[in-house]
């Protein structure tokens, strides 16, 4: 599957930045939502879509910008991403479903809480001859953060902060603090700052730059949380550029522990060609267009860190221009236990992951 809500995000949030700074606004969302018209709001939220029949579980981010919402969900049952963008009017939302951005699956309209996140509505197929009652519970919020760097360049952060007070939540929120503060000192290093825009020059141009990170909760339980850090920068040129870092902490034996691929699968097992394998097939399935014309024949093993767990498996992300052109946006494979059942790690947090009920 493939994804562009960050890019929209970032795009958004850019704008943002722009009045921001000229209004000296430093401002963290929680205590200044109300206060300032486009200040994003965002939650990570879980519950179902379904009717008195049948229920499906699902996981979703949902973010607000000015009058926009946006944000994407999964059933649990198959881990695959659905874009979600819309209008926001007060607390009522109307908003379409995409499976790629040029695919609608569906539409959601509903109303959403404000004040924690909460969401109520109804999912209505395409041809609007289905319908089931959409109910999420936040599980997380995200506290949004702003400053501006060498006077050109608009920093900021977004960072979930989650509804349970449990040991797994803080380890969590600390790894993405951490992850949040080191992208953008590694960032803010690495700009280019003798070409940087200067208002006072008009051959620097007066466009600003931007620093941007995102702790995406992707999945939530008790005993596994994972995150995948989207650290979006941009000076100057036709687009910024997106990298990711991911963040998977496991509950193992009552201690939350950040665990890595190696701690999920055995080591010395070849799981990383059968990894491969999967993936190529499934992105050349996707239309990735360097994978299709056969200019990617392989994925790099350091490539395979970048991954979150689900109930589904092993989901890999794939930034821009790694697998396809930027316009193609973000790939994510989702590598399946049963395909991964020879190389689990028998004392890894695959176990746990395997038991959730769809």
């Amino acid at each position: 599957m493939r994804t562009r809500t960050v890019q929209i995000i970032a795009a958004a949030l850019l704008a943002f930045m722009v009045f921001g700074a000229c209004s000296g606004a430093s401002v963290a969302h929680a205590a200044a939502a109300d206060a300032w018209t486009g200040i994003p709001r965002g939650w990570r939220l879980a519950g179902s879509i379904g009717d008195s029949k049948a229920s499906y579980a699902i996981q979703a981010d949902i973010r607000i910008i000015n009058s926009q919402v946006m944000g994407e969900y999964y059933y649990l049952s198959s881990g695959k991403l659905l874009e979600i963008y819309g209008d926001l009017k007060g607390t009522a939302f109307d908003a379409s479903e995409y499976e790629r951005w040029d695919h609608v699956t569906g539409k959601w309209t509903g109303k959403i809480d404000m004040a924690t996140g909460r969401v109520t509505g109804t999912w209505t197929s395409p041809d609007e001859s289905r319908s089931f009652s959409i109910a999420l519970e936040p599980v997380a919020s995200y506290v949004w953060d702003a400053r501006v760097e060498h006077r050109i360049v608009d920093v900021d952060s977004s960072l979930p902060v989650f509804s349970a007070r449990t040991r797994i939540a803080s380890s969590a929120e600390d790894l993405a603090a951490s992850v949040s503060a080191a992208a953008q000192k590694a960032a803010l290093a690495d700009l280019p700052l003798e070409y940087a825009p200067d208002p006072s020059d008009p051959d620097r141009g007066d466009q600003r730059w931007a620093v941007s990170t995102f702790g995406k909760v992707v999945y939530w339980s008790d005993s596994v949380i994972s995150m995948m850090h989207e650290i979006y920068t941009f000076s100057g040129g036709a687009h910024g550029m997106t990298a990711y870092e991911s963040i998977n902490t496991w509950m193992q034996n009552g201690t939350p522990k950040r665990v890595y691929l190696q701690d999920v699968l055995l080591n010395g097992s070849g799981y990383q060609k059968a990894i491969e394998k999967h993936i190529l097939a499934d992105l050349k399935a996707q239309g990735a267009a360097f994978v299709a014309s056969g200019e990617v024949q392989s994925v790099p093993e350091e490539s395979l860190e970048r991954f979150v767990l689900l109930p589904k498996g092993i989901a890999f992300y794939f930034g821009p221009y790694e697998m396809g052109s930027y316009a193609e946006g973000v790939y994510v494979s989702i590598v399946p236990w049963k395909t991964l059942t020879p190389y689990l790690n028998a004392n890894g947090p695959a176990a746990d992951l395997m038991k959730v009920k769809f």
